[in-house]
């Protein structure tokens, strides 16, 4: 399929239809690396099944696949999975496990699927484990407090919203402090 694309992508250019086939060659481009990530994630999975190899290429996948084609609740289960795979092998709570997976799953919510009180406690939690194993000023926990800071504003911002518009969900991180 991106072979096709980017075939597209050179009838285009030599049609001087330039901006089509920038457009063209960043579709062959994603596919290409979507594939690359699949196929790192099988060869794996198949070479050490259930293994901290396994959850990384997966975690790497998951973000290809979310960043190029939005499927952003295939993402969430393939993260949750790696996060499994992690925590079994490392350790709940080990600061790769949250660096690794927790932290992505904490981006995924907030910024793919926009649910930003789930972003919130995600990264609440992120920051306190970081902050426990690797201390206050390790730049782990301070990306993780500033991920947890931004979604608290987000959240406060969408449940705002929501309230003007009548609509709404409504989360107890929602309105403390």
């Amino acid at each position: 399929a991106a072979s096709c694309i980017e075939l597209k992508a050179r009838l285009c250019r030599g049609l001087n239809m330039f901006d089509e086939s920038v457009v063209a060659f960043q579709a062959a481009v994603s596919l290409n690396e979507l594939h690359m990530y699949g196929e790192v994630w099988s060869e794996a999975k198949a070479a050490n099944p259930n293994s901290v190899q396994e959850a990384l290429a997966l975690v790497n996948f998951a973000g290809a696949v979310s960043s190029h084609h939005g499927r952003g609740l295939e993402c969430e289960t393939m993260l949750l999975h790696a996060q499994t795979l992690l925590e079994e092998q490392l350790g709940v709570g080990h600061p790769d496990v949250v660096v690794h997976a927790t932290m992505p799953l904490g981006k995924l919510y907030g910024d793919t699927l926009g649910r930003w009180a789930e972003a919130y406690d995600v990264f609440g939690k992120a920051s306190e484990q970081l902050e426990a194993s690797l201390g206050k000023s390790h730049p782990s926990t301070i990306e993780a407090k500033r991920e947890f800071d931004a979604a608290k504003v987000r959240m406060l911002d969408a449940g705002a919203s929501n309230k003007k518009t009548g609509s709404g969900w409504a989360s107890a991180a929602l309105f403390s402090s």
